[in-house]
């Protein structure tokens, strides 16, 4: 990994760095793997992922996290987990470019858009993907053009 891009991320996205690190040393017990230039760890204690800099957690792919999709009503199959990768991976590119203003532009709104009781219902009611909102969106369009998987959108773009 390339310094300028690890110093380039703690100096400019250093609050997203901190608590990234701290979420990862929380489930430092948890598998790991680098996953281009971000540190991925793999969890089990919520359905889906988040991203704080270069410090990306997803939703492990085994049997145990399968059930507890189903639990939430959806599905977590191979391909829906490496869109996650990807996804998140995206956010940590939002990091990279937004700096100390990725928590407020980005963390924020994203949480309140997933979290929210009133969100959820209008996603439900309305038919609307949780990757139509606009930070969601563009995560998935910055994952796929750095890692060149094409999970998200037209499967004509793969390479």
């Amino acid at each position: 990994m390339k310094p300028v891009y690890l110093l380039w991320q703690w100096l400019w996205g250093l609050p997203q760095n901190l608590a990234g690190l701290c979420l990862m040393l929380r489930h430092r017990k948890e598998r790991h793997v680098w996953y281009h230039g971000s540190y991925m760890t793999f969890f089990h204690t919520w359905c889906g992922g988040v991203s704080l800099g270069m410090f990306t957690f997803v939703s492990e792919y085994d049997e145990r996290m399968q059930e507890a999709f189903a639990r939430e009503g959806s599905r977590l199959t191979e391909s829906y987990h490496r869109q996650l990768m990807v996804h998140e991976y995206g956010h940590t590119i939002q990091s990279l470019l937004l700096g100390p203003l990725y928590l407020l532009a980005v963390g924020l709104p994203s949480m309140v858009w997933c979290r929210s009781g009133k969100c959820r219902r209008y996603r439900a009611e309305k038919g609307v993907s949780y990757y139509d909102f606009w930070c969601e969106k563009w995560a998935n369009t910055l994952g796929e053009k750095v890692t060149g998987e094409y999970l998200w959108s037209d499967k004509t773009k793969q390479k």
